[in-house]
């Protein structure tokens, strides 16, 4: 399997295969940095990925840069990651240039990984300091090897300013698209799409090289930083808020994939003949359309007359397809896996 989980280390990787132009990403669960008390290694990044495909670092992390000032400040926080920021803090709350005076501690809810597809669930406690405390829980789905869907879910009882940021390598090149879609492209014919698919009230605000504020770098090397893209999207809302993310990492020609929202964290991505509804579920009976299951996620594929081609799915132990069962596992065993219709 080329998917591994590092659980100690708080590391999940999803790998389409080993050769050069495969696709990886890695998600980030864990404690915050070394096991020293203080974690001046570490840095404000719990939830965060990075993404890699076609001999390209696609989603970057931005590095370290040097061991002073404010941009060391910046290289540490939550906004120079892949991830989520709460009314402009930190996950982690810096004491000062070296030392942290909160410590992030993510939680894994879920990790399945099979031939055909990877899911993570990961959740932290880091804006949990808040008067009003604030949960950032994070799923993502490789369905292989195509394209990442990530589903962010923000919890709180008032209302706040969530920034979802994106950092991309320095020889990027950006174009904006409809609905805010973001196409980064890079020199040797390698790039990645970012497209919402929630984007009511959402925003957008790009950087490059910025200096106020600071955003916008990339340090390869010890102090050394360079201008790069980033995108950040703003929603500012209050209970319960998901920002909804599609990756398609592509060489020459990105696919052209349709996205709809048909349902609370329901999703249908349509694109080179196929289609695939995707499912996010918590483990209990639900029932979508013409579909039952027990589980965690559900992706159903569908070929370009409609018929159901295979199921693929993370803590099942039961899938019904108008009315037929395609999995039961008598004992209510949970499973991940693929299961084919007896029909098709």
């Amino acid at each position: 399997m080329a998917s591994v989980a590092a659980r100690d280390a708080g590391f999940y990787t999803m790998r389409s295969g080993w050769n050069n132009d495969d696709l990886y990403l890695v998600f980030t669960c864990g404690e915050l940095g070394v096991h020293d008390q203080s974690c001046v290694h570490g840095h404000a990044d719990a939830l965060s990925m990075d993404v890699s495909g076609f001999g390209e670092t696609l989603l970057i992390d931005p590095g370290r840069y040097i061991y002073e000032g404010p941009y060391r400040v910046w290289f540490k926080s939550t906004k120079a990651h892949n991830t989520i920021a709460v009314d402009g803090l930190d996950s982690s709350e810096l004491a000062d240039e070296w030392m942290f005076k909160t410590r992030t501690k993510g939680t894994l809810k879920r990790w399945a990984t099979t031939q055909w597809f990877d899911y993570v669930d990961a959740s932290h406690d880091g804006y949990r300091r808040l008067n009003d405390p604030v949960t950032h829980r994070r799923r993502v789905c490789f369905i292989k090897p195509h394209f990442w869907l990530v589903v962010d879910e923000l919890t709180a009882k008032q209302s706040h300013v969530y920034d979802q940021y994106f950092h991309f390598a320095a020889d990027s090149e950006l174009e904006i698209g409809e609905r805010l879609a973001v196409t980064a492209k890079y020199g040797n014919g390698a790039g990645i799409v970012v497209k919402p698919l929630l984007t009511d009230g959402l925003k957008m605000e790009q950087y490059k090289g910025n200096t106020d504020p600071i955003q916008g770098w990339v340090s390869y090397d010890y102090a050394v930083k360079v201008p790069a893209n980033a995108v950040k999207y703003v929603q500012q809302a209050g209970g319960t808020t998901h920002f909804a993310t599609l990756l398609v990492p592509f060489k020459n020609n990105a696919a052209n994939y349709a996205v709809e929202a048909t349902g609370e964290n329901v999703f249908k991505i349509s694109g080179d003949n196929r289609s695939y509804l995707i499912i996010f579920s918590d483990g209990s009976d639900r029932t979508y359309g013409e579909f039952r299951f027990d589980g965690e996620l559900l992706c159903a594929e569908i070929d370009a007359k409609n018929n159901l081609v295979c199921c693929y799915g993370a803590a099942v132990s039961q899938i019904a397809y108008k009315g037929q069962f395609l999995l039961d596992s008598a004992e209510r065993a949970k499973i991940d896996g693929m299961c084919a219709p007896r029909m098709v």
